[in-house]
């Protein structure tokens, strides 16, 4: 439905545009379909540049732009299609998936309140899940088993919540679903390589994460489970080569810092987390995971009454993480 639509955009679009923005906006269909979000986002903007109110061009870029992981971006696109009143069949879905991107989750739950499939679902638990509401995330990916429309990804997600819960057996068994309903999603690649290394499987994980990063070359995500992964190997001097790689392409990005601070950890090397958090700290208040870590780090380095107030801070944001908690009691038992 996505590629017709995008189809009969992309027609209205070229019988609207002047010569060059209709070669650019094919240009940039062509590079969006070949997975070079950057080359078309350049040329969507351009087009942009001459007709602001290009409705295919904002969908496209909108598109684009949450490939790239600019959720902020993508919204701004999308709102402007309301108010051209142009939305896509899928508005709702996209708007939920950049407030989510954005670390807006109660956005991302009104974006959805009217939709009731399977996809809406996924994208609700989501959102759960960024709000600490866990079990809420849990039971919402459950019932979005029984709800009509494409499950693929949603078979991909529920997995991985059993996987976190212990459940091998049943997680194996959505990872298969996902993988015979939407073998080259993003999230089966996820799901069936957290599978794999829950398996103890770390060389299936490495070639499933890797085959994963080369078909989803902006995703932060699979570039860090595959440097993990790397990790638990002992194959650090990959780890180097792909950390060069990935500066390329996500640069000094909050998420690419973290993602190297969390390597870092993985080695022991407390200073150099240190050193590469505390530029970002102001980030990291929406980023529970990243805290966690940095708070690790201050303690780890003698700095015990740092790391405890932003522990306590944490606890008091996330109330109910286990990991939080005991690096709390931790510190406390040490002052």
């Amino acid at each position: 439905m996505i590629a017709r639509t995008m189809i009969v955009a992309g027609a209205l679009a070229l019988a609207s545009c002047s010569g060059d923005s209709a070669d650019r906006f094919e240009r940039a269909q062509a590079s969006f379909e070949a997975g070079e979000y950057e080359e078309a986002r350049i040329d969507l903007i351009s087009v942009l540049d001459e007709d602001r109110d290009n409705a295919a061009a904002l969908l496209l870029l909108a598109r684009t732009e949450l490939a790239q992981g600019n959720g902020a971006g993508a919204r701004e696109r999308l709102l402007r299609l309301q108010e051209l009143g142009a939305v896509p069949e899928d508005y709702a879905f996209l708007l939920a998936e950049a407030e989510n991107m954005r670390g807006n989750p109660e956005g991302a739950l009104e974006a959805l309140s009217q939709v009731e499939t399977a996809e809406a679902y996924r994208l609700r638990a989501q959102a759960l899940t960024g709000m600490n509401r866990i079990d809420e995330a849990r039971e919402t990916l459950r019932k979005g088993l029984d709800m009509p429309g494409d499950k693929g990804a949603l078979y991909a997600e529920y997995a991985m919540f059993r996987l976190a819960d212990g459940e091998i057996a049943e997680a194996t068994r959505y990872v298969r679903l996902a993988e015979q309903s939407a073998p080259e999603a993003l999230e089966t690649y996820l799901a069936a390589g957290r599978l794999a290394q829950a398996q103890e499987r770390i060389d299936d994980a490495i070639a499933i994460f890797g085959e994963g990063a080369e078909t989803y070359p902006t995703d932060l995500r699979l570039f860090e489970e595959l440097a993990m992964a790397l990790g638990q190997a002992g194959r650090f001097e990959e780890i180097e080569q792909l950390v060069e790689k990935g500066r390329a392409r996500f640069g000094g990005t909050p998420e690419f810092t973290i993602l190297r601070a969390k390597l870092a950890a993985e080695q022991g090397e407390w200073e150099q987390v240190r050193t590469l958090m505390q530029p970002i700290e102001a980030q990291l208040d929406n980023r529970p995971v990243a805290e966690l870590l940095y708070a690790t780090a201050l303690y780890r380095l003698g700095q015990s009454e740092l790391a405890y107030r932003r522990a306590q801070r944490l606890n008091r944001r996330f109330p109910g993480n286990p990991d939080a908690q005991s690096l709390l009691e931790e510190i406390e038992a040490s002052l």
